[in-house]
């Protein structure tokens, strides 16, 4: 039986050692055919570096011999190029490049010196004894890049050259250490500015990967260095796993007698949580979704181990790039850190939002709202969803793993602020497990208001209801039974939130709710207030009958709640029957 590659990003030794292998060799050829310099951004840990790895395989001329162990089972291997086991290939991984910017210099020379030397050990039998040491003896690695590819062109065999995580260190230097520092190391003379005026001349392909356009923006200005790739419609499915691919998975480990669950229930429990990646404005509503492979390898690997889900759905190698994710609020200017805050207070209220994805821009742009916005995208935490009747694009938050990284966007912003949940978490655990098991929420309502009325007296931003929704998102979220859904269409409206099952086979829960929210200013007459409460209630009154709703609801009763604040008060709460 096959090992699941978890965490494994070796091509040839998945290929070798008998790992589960997911073919994507079908596109080389689009590869070849639309460019010999390529630029292809996802977000991290999406799988980019085996499909990367995979290529170096295919190209590298000491695979010539080997090449049909490497890759006769798979649709290259039965369909070979003309450029297949042509190239000397050397590789770069920039994310092992050291983020101090005292060390950044060094580091990067000492990582491309030592690629540089492997190399050209890798194919010492092309080089004479002179062209090796006229090589290894230059101190610069763009003399050395140089000196290499000379040598290897005299004797006419092409050099590919990969890079990988070619923003890892240049985005952490923008993040943390400021524009001044990361113009620096991009411009005029920067070493990181050298190196890619060196690349285009001295190679004869290039495949670059990375995460954000900025760096690519900034390096290149004034040059061109490759096609990029990333929103183009062939490419869609390049990165990631179809749903057909993760079935094709989840039935040949069944077929080996390693799961017992159905296909169905395993698809149904990772779709909300893993899928709806659309890398392509065409491709949406065409094109099947992507899901992130990475975390999909992590659901497999608990299948396997256990046969049941694991304990959390988000992987927490994931959740450790949200330190990485929450620098892009970390800038000087304190109203464009206030406009990228609304936007995230959007997208956590809302879900989606409109505008374009730039295909590159520099640092120094990056306070448009597009281009912030473009940002999110590039990081996998928006994603294509068609366009509105105005034809403007819509950005979708794609799944319950970025959605959760907004409301810890929320809850940290609060943070930051000066609010602290850490005293009422167990408590509002504990409330909100007799809500799922016992249908008892008054205890959890209460202490969502106690919570609300702490933050918003804290934080004078806090002024409408979907930013009371937000919060209350924020706060939910921090459960094992359900899955927080705003503004769910219905047949006669959108209720605010909706609370029911996240999907999980092992779910105990048995309610769902149905939640409407009222919002009013701390001047609104208790007649007003009135009036808000009798509005609410009608709203969950006209949901009775909606069969549309039962689909989520996984068996489980659903109740009807009301919230009315005013100001920074809970001062009307109460439940309505809902009759489905």
């Amino acid at each position: 039986m096959k090992r699941l590659p978890y965490g494994i990003s070796d091509f040839r030794k998945i290929i070798t050692e008998d790992f589960y292998f997911v073919d994507k060799s079908e596109i080389i050829p689009d590869l070849e055919n639309i460019a010999n310099f390529i630029f292809l951004l996802r977000p991290r840990r999406f799988g980019k570096s085996i499909f990367s790895n995979m290529l170096a395989e295919y190209y590298d001329i000491n695979n010539k011999d080997c090449f049909n162990e490497l890759f006769g089972d798979l649709y290259i291997g039965q369909h070979p190029t003309k450029e297949a086991s042509k190239y000397m290939v050397l590789k770069f991984d920039f994310s092992i490049v050291k983020k101090n910017m005292d060390e950044l210099e060094d580091s990067f020379q000492t990582t491309c010196t030592n690629e540089i030397k492997r190399f050209m050990n890798k194919y010492r039998s092309f080089y004479t004894d002179y062209e090796y040491e006229e090589v290894i003896k230059q101190s610069m690695v763009s003399e050395m890049m140089i000196s290499l590819t000379y040598y290897a062109h005299s004797k006419g065999i092409p050099v590919y050259l990969f890079i990988d995580e070619y923003d890892n260190f240049s985005n952490t230097i923008l993040s943390t250490h400021g524009k001044e520092k990361f113009k620096a190391i991009t411009h005029g003379t920067g070493f990181y500015r050298d190196f890619f005026q060196v690349c285009k001349p001295s190679f004869d392909r290039i495949y670059l990967t990375g995460v954000s356009p900025i760096t690519y923006d900034d390096l290149t200005s004034g040059f061109n260095i490759g096609t990029n790739i990333s929103l183009l419609s062939p490419f869609h499915k390049i990165i990631g796993f179809t749903e057909e691919e993760v079935r094709a998975m989840i039935e040949y480990y069944r077929v080996e007698g390693r799961i017992k669950r159905p296909t169905n229930v395993i698809v149904e429990e990772m779709k909300p949580w893993y899928d709806n990646y659309c890398f392509s404005k065409r491709c949406y509503g065409k094109e099947s979704p992507m899901y992130n492979s990475n975390m999909v390898l992590f659901y497999m690997s608990n299948i396997l181990l256990c046969d049941q889900a694991p304990d959390e759905m988000l992987d927490r190698n994931v959740a450790t790039d949200f330190p990485k994710l929450r620098m892009l609020l970390d800038v000087e200017d304190p109203a464009d850190r206030q406009r990228r805050i609304d936007i995230i207070r959007q997208l956590a209220n809302t879900n989606e939002t409109t505008g374009n994805i730039v295909i590159s821009f520099p640092a120094e742009e990056l306070k448009k709202a597009d281009n912030f916005v473009s940002l999110l995208f590039y990081y996998g935490l928006l994603t294509f969803a068609g366009e509105d009747r105005y034809g403007r694009t819509i950005l979708r938050v794609p799944n319950n793993t970025m959605r959760q990284m907004y409301l810890n966007y929320l809850l940290n912003i609060a943070e930051d602020e000066g609010f602290r949940i850490n005293d009422e978490r167990i408590a509002l655990d504990d409330s909100i497990v007799r809500m799922a098991i016992d249908g008892e929420w008054k205890d959890a309502v209460l202490l969502l208001g106690d919570l609300y009325s702490k933050y918003s007296s804290i934080c004078n931003s806090i002024d409408r209801e979907a930013d009371v929704q937000g919060f209350l998102r924020a706060l939910l979220c921090i459960n094992q039974y359900y899955a927080v859904r705003p503004e769910v269409e219905l047949k006669k409206g959108f209720c605010d939130l909706l609370l029911s099952p996240n999907g999980r086979e092992d779910n105990r829960a048995k309610f769902s709710y149905l939640i409407e929210l009222k919002y009013a200013k701390a001047d609104a007459s208790d007649e007003q207030v009135a009036k808000m409460e009798a509005d609410a209630k009608a709203q969950l009154l006209q949901y009775t009958g909606d069969k549309q709703i039962a689909s989520v609801l996984y068996g489980t009763e659903l109740k009807g709640l009301y919230f009315v604040f005013r100001a920074h008060e809970l001062v009307r709460y109460g439940e309505e029957e809902v009759k489905l």
